[in-house]
């Protein structure tokens, strides 16, 4: 009889598997073929219920865990997004607050603002808006490590603080020039040298703080602006400016420091006989410096100088119908004052004068005549009692001029000493100026800058960059490759003619037309009257005879001229035979010359990338002569709407002249700023640099 077998067990391959959740058995089939130590235990997938319990609790963790981190990430997300936003509109406005502060340095008249401009104040109350609303986000709160997912925002803080003291830099900055312009009669005339060369070491400290904060700026603004597209403000040419500015500070307090003497000349051009460089020099000063301080100074009559000058140098040919040897007192033949000032430098310092104690100058300063008349309507009349003069600004010139000449017809050695008593007199009042005029003669300084009554050199580079940077060094503009644009400059040079510049009433006329093709035509008109009457002294009567030279773009060229003439120059020494050397300068210029058959009377010369032509003039008492020269010169390419016509005017300093510059756009095209097809500009007194700036548009 067989055993009785369960149901449940009636397969070999059938394992019994109970139900962890229903307390019951379920049946699974071993696959045949497969070994049952090879299945897996299958029972390992159904736990005890507490085991169970304990997944589910895992699980619940899990998910609570993925929810906080994914919450906290979409809240990081927010806060960067909104931050980012918030530092854009943060740098825009910084941007902007920053490019306002831009117009307020490039409106201002000179390098810096004064201190007291109004817009000084407005930006200092919109930065101060602006760090409260830094101050209250949350980087600035004390998260500074979520500034790594903010770029921006590492970049705003850094901004602000660099803004902000760049601008309280700025404004140090502005104080102190301010200071500076209103102390500069004591420290030249109170012995305050030390006290000079102090302010100007501080002055030079902020201008490197102020450099580096704006290179920083540079960097930030010009970084974000392109990877970014924030509308930020582009920087202006600071950093140049001030690299310029500083070396210009350590050049001038390296001469005025020095415990040795420096020689500085002062040059009292006389405009009544008119050199391209100013006016004739007929004598000057050697002022002495050290520590700050003037030691002394010395009037010269220019012959204590060019007597004991033992080198020989060949005229220029104009010069050649008075002179034999070229020597200090017609130096200022450049119309480029640098270039006189170096040629006037180098004769006087070849004088045995200066040779044998071995004196050498740091540099020129050349004063027109105004500058005397302008200082004694400031200060009042003088006094000159042993020559029982009394000296204003009205007759200052003529009283000088007379004692001078009268001197010299009696060929007294000691015609110009009268030069020397006014200077002595005027200085004596200088010392005790009010406040009220001190505050005058600060502001005519810069009046006499603006006019080239003052124009100045100096040896050292530093210091003459920097001058020539500010427009107070008196040299010439020249034209640069592609120059889109006209330039003019006249130099006239009174020979032979005594004193009679003083009695000449000028009227000069420049007419130009731009031409659709590019070129452009010029014409020029030279009116000049001679104004002395009989009872005039005369030096003043004498015929005014002038050589004029028309400085024009490089090659420009003769069209037409009319009422000029040719001067026969017979040399008056023999420039050949070895004695007499030429200047490097005036060959260069001279081997050039050229003249027209068509109109002999005039000459062509090139000079330092311009083109001359030029003339005489001889006007005799009463009279009124006209010169005319027409040119024309071709621009690189023709305009086009929205180009920059550009119009450069040079004035000679010292001369007096009625100007009216008239200006034609090209066919179909107007002036934007003229409001029309014709530009003028009409002065008496213009500045010693004008410089008009056209854009052609569409009629």
């Amino acid at each position: 009889m067989e055993a009785h077998v369960p149901k449940k067990n009636i397969s070999p391959h059938m394992r019994d598997i109970k139900s962890a959740s229903r307390g019951s058995y379920e049946y699974a089939e071993i696959p045949v073929g497969v070994r049952e130590e090879n299945v897996r235990d299958t029972r390992a997938a159904y736990s005890s219920p507490l085991l169970a319990g304990k997944r589910t609790l895992r699980v619940s963790r899990l998910r609570t865990v993925l929810a906080v981190v994914g919450g906290i990430l979409m809240l990081l997300v927010i806060f960067v997004i909104s931050l980012t936003v918030f530092e854009r509109n943060f740098m825009v406005s910084l941007g902007k607050s920053f490019a306002q502060f831009q117009e307020t340095l490039t409106d201002s008249g000179f390098a810096y603002p004064r201190p007291d401009d109004a817009r000084f104040d407005s930006l200092k109350t919109r930065i101060e808006a602006l760090k409260k609303e830094q101050g209250n986000s949350l980087v600035a709160r004390g998260l500074p490590l979520l500034q790594s997912f903010v770029p921006l925002a590492q970049e705003s803080v850094e901004a602000l603080s660099h803004v902000e003291s760049f601008t309280g830099g700025m404004f140090e900055l502005a104080r102190t020039s301010d200071a500076f312009q209103k102390g500069i009669t004591g420290y030249l005339f109170e012995r305050k040298g030390e006290e000079l060369i102090a302010h100007l070491r501080e002055f030079k400290d902020l201008v490197s703080r102020v450099e580096n904060d704006h290179e920083t700026l540079a960097s930030i603004f010009g970084t974000l602006r392109n990877a970014s597209a924030l509308d930020l403000p582009a920087m202006f040419p600071l950093s140049v400016d001030a690299k310029r500015l500083v070396s210009f500070l350590n050049a001038a307090i390296t001469l005025l420091a020095s415990d040795e003497e420096r020689h500085l000349v002062v040059i009292l051009g006389n405009t009544a006989e008119l050199r391209p460089g100013g006016g004739f020099i007929g004598s000057y000063v050697d002022v002495v410096v050290k520590r700050g301080n003037v030691e002394r100074i010395t009037v010269h009559d220019i012959n204590d100088a060019d007597r004991v000058i033992h080198t020989f140098t060949v005229p220029p040919r104009p010069l050649q119908l008075i002179v034999r040897n070229w020597r200090a007192a017609d130096a200022n033949w450049f119309f480029d004052f640098p270039e006189s000032a170096r040629t006037f430098l180098s004769m006087l310092e070849s004088s045995a004068l200066y040779t044998k104690p071995k004196v050498s100058f740091d540099g020129v300063l050349a004063l027109t005549p105004r500058v005397v008349e302008d200082m004694l309507q400031v200060i009042g009349a003088v006094k000159i009692p042993e020559y029982d003069l009394t000296l204003d600004h009205k007759n200052v010139l003529r009283e000088v001029q007379r004692v001078v000449q009268e001197g010299q017809a009696k060929k007294s050695g000691a015609s110009k000493d009268i030069l020397s008593a006014a200077t002595t007199a005027v200085l004596q009042r200088m010392s005790l100026l009010t406040d009220e005029e001190k505050k005058k003669i600060n502001q005519q300084i810069f009046e006499w800058v603006r006019t080239k009554d003052i124009v100045v050199y100096a040896k050292p580079d530093g210091i003459q960059s920097f001058l020539e940077f500010q427009s107070v060094a008196g040299a010439a503009f020249k034209p640069e490759n592609g120059f889109r644009g006209d330039y003019l400059g006249i130099a006239r040079a009174s020979i032979g003619a005594e004193k009679s510049d003083l009695m000449m009433q000028e009227k000069l006329v420049f007419e130009s037309s731009v031409g659709a093709d590019g070129v452009v035509k010029n014409a020029i008109s030279i009116e000049r009257t001679h104004g002395a009457e009989k009872k005039d002294p005369w030096w003043y009567r004498a015929p005014n005879q002038t050589y004029v030279q028309v400085i024009a773009p490089p090659g420009a060229e003769l069209t037409w001229s009319e009422g000029g003439m040719a001067k026969r120059i017979e040399p008056r020494a023999e420039y050949t035979n070895g004695i007499y050397v030429r200047n490097p300068q005036l060959a260069a210029i001279e081997n050039t010359r050229k003249t027209n058959e068509e109109f002999p009377y005039v000459e062509q010369f090139d000079a330092d990338g311009t083109r001359i032509f030029a003339t005489w003039m001889r006007v005799g008492v009463g009279e009124t002569k006209k010169t005319v020269i027409e040119y024309t010169h071709r621009l690189h390419a023709p305009l086009a709407e929205g180009d920059t016509y550009r119009f450069v005017f040079d004035k000679q300093p010292g001369a007096k002249s009625s100007y009216q510059f008239l200006i034609s756009a090209p066919p179909g095209f107007i002036w934007q700023e003229a409001n029309g097809p014709l530009m003028k500009y009409i002065s008496d007194d213009p500045d010693g640099r004008v410089v008009l700036d056209l854009t052609p548009v569409k009629d």
